[in-house]
C-alpha cells in the first residue's frame, strides 16, 4: 500500500495543473465543513461573476487559479503587463483533512519581470489593504468555516435488540 501512495505521489509531481510548490507562507489559511470540489465550485462561481478568467480549476488535485487581473481595470490582461501593483493572480488549495477541508489561499503579485529568475521567486501576497486582497478575502468569506460534525452514532437502548 505504502508502495502505491508513494508511486501516485511521484506520479503527481510530473504533471496536473497544481503546482509543486507550496503555498507562501503568509497565505490565507482556514477550515471549512464543505468538500474540496465544493470550495472550488464555490469560489470558480465567484471568481467568473467577477470578471476573473479561471487559468486551471482541477477539484481532485484541490486546485484553482485564476490569470492575472487588473483590479483598477477589472479585466484578465496578458503576460507580460506593465502595471505590477494593480495585476493580482488568485490561487486556492483546497484538500481533504479528516472531517473538513483545508483551505489555502493566495492573492498575488508581481514584483518584476526577469526571464532570468523563475516567475514564483517574483510573487508576493498582497499587503491587507490592497483590493485585490480585499477581494480574495470577500470570495473567502462566502466559503463556510470549521468542520464537519460526525454522524451521530446510533446504539440500540439497553433491553432492545
Amino acid at each position: 500500500m505504502l508502495a502505491l501512495v508513494a508511486g501516485a505521489a511521484a506520479c503527481a509531481s510530473f504533471g496536473g495543473a497544481r503546482p509543486a510548490w507550496a503555498p507562501l507562507p503568509d497565505a490565507e489559511v482556514f477550515n471549512s465543513p464543505w468538500s474540496p470540489g465544493e470550495v472550488l465550485t464555490s469560489l470558480e462561481d465567484s471568481l467568473v461573476a467577477r470578471g476573473f478568467v479561471i487559468q486551471a480549476i482541477v477539484p481532485l488535485e484541490g486546485y484553482l487559479e485564476t490569470r492575472w487581473f487588473d483590479v483598477a481595470s477589472r479585466r484578465a490582461v496578458p503576460e507580460p503587463f506593465s502595471d505590477v501593483d494593480s495585476v493580482v493572480k488568485l490561487r486556492f488549495f483546497a484538500d481533504p483533512a479528516g472531517l473538513h477541508t483545508r483551505v489555502i489561499a493566495e492573492a498575488v503579485r508581481r514584483t518584476a519581470w526577469d526571464p532570468s529568475r523563475p516567475s514564483r521567486e517574483l510573487e508576493v501576497m498582497l499587503p491587507l489593504d490592497h483590493p485585490g486582497r480585499l477581494l480574495m478575502d470577500s470570495l473567502l468569506a462566502l466559503v463556510p468555516r470549521g468542520s464537519r460534525t460526525p454522524e451521530a452514532v446510533s446504539t440500540p437502548l439497553s433491553g432492545e435488540r
